[in-house]
């Protein structure tokens, strides 16, 4: 294929008003998991290796996606944050970039046809909502002329990358490229970008939809990614589940409806889950009740507490409480 993928990254906040520099509040959307089945960006390299896509190059945010992508036996892209010598290094006419947070499967193949065909500038993708995906199509020379005007920014301190990255580079390409011939192509099927928790929320909840798992869990190519060694959730005598994803390593004794749980999740006696995101390593009290709520990574949910957010204003929980 005669394009050239790069992965951007994207730190977002998990709680609204505290300051950027606290780095517990800063999360890299590439390392989220979706549906506690893979991350973000297992999503966005398998749409670029099953398109033909031989050179990648995925630009780090943290440690934690550098650790990841770094360690991955099914591809092997190059972790970097020098675009231009990548792109003068390789051979390849245009430039595929993709944020980390772009949950869809697509065929870049058929994308980068229509670009060709059309001898568009740049080529937006979008879903059936018309809603920017996070995802163009460019050539390199545009592409390489993009990221010197970001990175002399950066090097002038005139913006901060952390954690609105999305915002900044969306801005100065519609500067550089958005005046020019730009053509939309429109996903067929499920699209969402994540910039935000509660866009990270409402993903997950989409995936509660069989028709949304259809696409990821059950269309071929399969995505790959790295599973964890946990044994089946366990359910005990007076657990009740209804519509809900529970992954390994659950131990269930209360009652979940219309959740995501990930791995390694304790539900004490008597606890609800009502409309809620519990990540990774969560242990919550007997009688808790929690409703529209993300509970983040290895907190604890004291017994006979109540947490209950709306549905346009999604509550956050984090460490012990």
């Amino acid at each position: 294929m005669n394009a050239v993928g790069i992965i951007m990254p994207h730190m977002m906040r998990q709680l609204a008003g505290i300051h950027d520099n606290d780095d517990r509040n800063i999360v890299s959307v590439a390392s989220l998991e979706i549906a506690s089945m893979f991350r973000c960006v297992d999503i966005v390299l398998d749409n670029m290796v099953n398109s033909g896509i031989e050179n990648i190059l995925c630009i780090p945010n943290s440690r934690d996606d550098m650790a990841y992508v770094g360690n991955l036996e099914w591809c092997r892209p190059v972790i970097s944050n020098d675009v231009d010598n990548y792109l003068n290094a390789c051979n390849e006419e245009y430039v595929i970039v993709s944020y980390a947070g772009s949950i869809c499967r697509i065929d870049y193949e058929e994308v980068l046809s229509k670009h060709i065909l059309k001898n568009a500038d740049v080529t937006y993708l979008t879903n059936d909502s018309n809603e920017y995906m996070g995802c163009f199509v460019t050539s390199k020379e545009t592409c390489m002329k993009l990221f010197k005007n970001i990175n002399d920014n950066v090097q002038n301190r005139s913006i901060n990358l952390l954690p609105d990255t999305f915002e900044i580079f969306n801005k100065m390409m519609y500067n550089i490229i958005g005046s020019k011939n730009g053509l939309c192509y429109m996903i067929g099927e499920y699209g969402r970008m994540i910039s935000d928790m509660t866009s990270y929320y409402k993903v997950n909840m989409e995936f509660l939809n069989s028709e949304v798992r259809h696409v990821f869990f059950r269309k071929k190519p399969e995505i790959h990614t790295v599973f964890k060694d946990n044994p089946p959730a366990k359910y005990n005598e007076l657990a009740k589940v209804c519509n809900s994803i529970i992954s390994n390593g659950c131990v269930i004794n209360g009652a979940v409806d219309n959740s995501v749980i990930f791995d390694e999740v304790y539900i004490g006696h008597n606890s609800k889950i009502k409309n809620s995101v519990i990540l990774d390593d969560v242990y919550i009290g007997d009688n808790a009740y929690i409703e529209n709520c993300i509970v983040g990574s290895h907190s604890t949910i004291r017994a006979n507490t109540t947490y209950i957010g709306r549905t346009d204003n999604i509550g956050m929980i984090l460490g012990t409480t």
